[in-house]
């Protein structure tokens, strides 16, 4: 056989081989590529967003309007209201009456306080910035076994202001978001309970 007739002959059946290895590897590339996608939706499929629904024994909650010892204007009805859209948001519980809730949650605004949070260097006595805190006691009561889950947990939360001839009119803009953080610690306080 001469040279020419061998080197088409080799080139023919390398060629076919390479198509055949080419093939082979795709295929193993597409199998492993769906054994991959399958392992990550399975990892996803246990995964809930908000609430630890396995722990929970409770489904519906009641929010007892807040009562406020610490005199700040409007804060209560301000806080009830955030925690109740937070819950809402959750997505998770659900918002009963008194009677019909698995559980009860009571909160106490116990303090509300300001203080300076930094002064001007040129006068010591002139506020550059307000801080602002507020503290709410909670407790989470099951009214099925009548025992509390949680009681007189303290949630706190301080904001910064800039201190100005209007400073007090800020205060009062600011005291919605205020309550807002606090009403979302309280939901979180809530979402970590085992039960």
């Amino acid at each position: 056989m001469p040279l020419i007739k061998r080197v088409l002959v080799f080139r023919k059946m390398a060629s076919e081989k390479l198509i055949k290895v080419r093939f082979l590897h795709f295929k193993y590339v597409c199998t492993l590529g769906f054994i991959g996608i399958l392992l990550s939706m399975t990892g996803c499929s246990r995964y809930r967003l908000g609430f630890p629904v396995n722990r929970a024994s409770f489904r519906t909650i009641y929010v007892a309007p807040a009562v406020n010892k610490a005199f700040v204007s409007q804060a209560q009805s301000t806080l009830t209201r955030q925690v109740r859209e937070e819950i809402l948001r959750n997505g998770y519980l659900k918002l009963q009456r008194k009677g019909e809730a698995d559980v009860v949650l009571e909160m106490t605004i116990v303090k509300y306080g300001r203080s300076i949070g930094a002064v001007y260097e040129s006068d010591p006595d002139a506020a550059k910035t307000l801080s602002m805190n507020l503290t709410v006691s909670c407790s989470l009561k099951d009214t099925k076994k009548g025992c509390y889950l949680f009681r007189d947990q303290s949630v706190s939360y301080a904001l910064s202001i800039s201190a100005n001839d209007y400073a007090q009119c800020i205060e009062y803009q600011r005291l919605p978001q205020l309550t807002r953080e606090v009403a979302k610690k309280i939901v979180l306080l809530i979402e970590n309970t085992d039960a």
